[in-house]
């Protein structure tokens, strides 16, 4: 009767923290304006990365006005996404493709991308990720935004690494080594770091992959969320 009631009281305890987290991911959304519209998806990334206990019937149940109704759409696709759910997560986030790609901000672009790339590279679609991995260069190319040069020679670097030509994915690393002290990065850990961890951990090189994970975990930002 006492391991009845104790798994009760902590099925009503999780069920709490799942909606404490829906709560604050819905303030998080409803608080997106014009002004800090640069860092929307990267927050919501950042969160949900954090928020171990909430889950996908209390992200559903999350009120938000239609101005933002289009991040509330892309955490269910991040979060379906972070669960290895990519078909759902796919369609979700092609649904809103169109609505994020006009607010022409190159920041919530590159987010956005960059998953949608991950996404079509785990499903096999080469050709459809290839198309992603150019967006990010074509945004470069716009802006002359050293970042997103960054960015595109670390994700051609995954390209190669996905392909197993571990050499040449070393040199695009190397490539954006250079150019890494120019950029402005804005992500809560360094993405060089952390694929060229991933990257020794497939050659089987577990001393050097865990040297490289050291130092993406030390660039974690913390972040006090409303």
């Amino acid at each position: 009767m006492k391991k009845i009631i104790l798994l009760f009281f902590l099925i009503i305890f999780q069920i709490t923290l799942a909606e404490n987290e829906s709560k604050q991911l819905e303030t998080i959304i409803s608080s997106i304006n014009k002004s800090s519209k640069k860092e929307n998806l990267r927050t919501i990334v950042n969160y949900l990365n954090y928020a171990n206990k909430i889950d996908f019937n209390s992200i559903l149940k999350i009120k938000i006005n239609e101005e933002n109704k289009v991040y509330l759409e892309f955490a269910k696709g991040y979060f379906l996404y972070l669960n290895n759910d990519f078909e759902n997560a796919s369609s979700l986030l092609y649904k809103i493709y169109l609505p994020i790609y006009e607010t022409d901000n190159y920041d919530d672009q590159y987010v956005y991308y960059h998953y949608l790339y991950d996404i079509e590279k785990t499903l096999g679609n080469d050709s459809n990720s290839l198309f992603f991995l150019n967006k990010i260069n074509s945004i470069y190319l716009k802006t002359k935004n050293i970042n997103y040069l960054y960015y595109y020679l670390i994700e051609k670097g995954v390209c190669y690494r996905n392909t197993k030509q571990y050499e040449k994915a070393f040199e695009l690393f190397k490539e954006a080594e250079k150019i890494s002290k120019k950029t402005q990065n804005k992500t809560p850990f360094n993405w060089l770091y952390l694929h060229q961890g991933r990257t020794y951990l497939e050659m089987g090189d577990y001393f050097k992959a865990k040297y490289y994970y050291d130092l993406c975990k030390n660039k974690l930002i913390v972040r006090n969320y409303p």
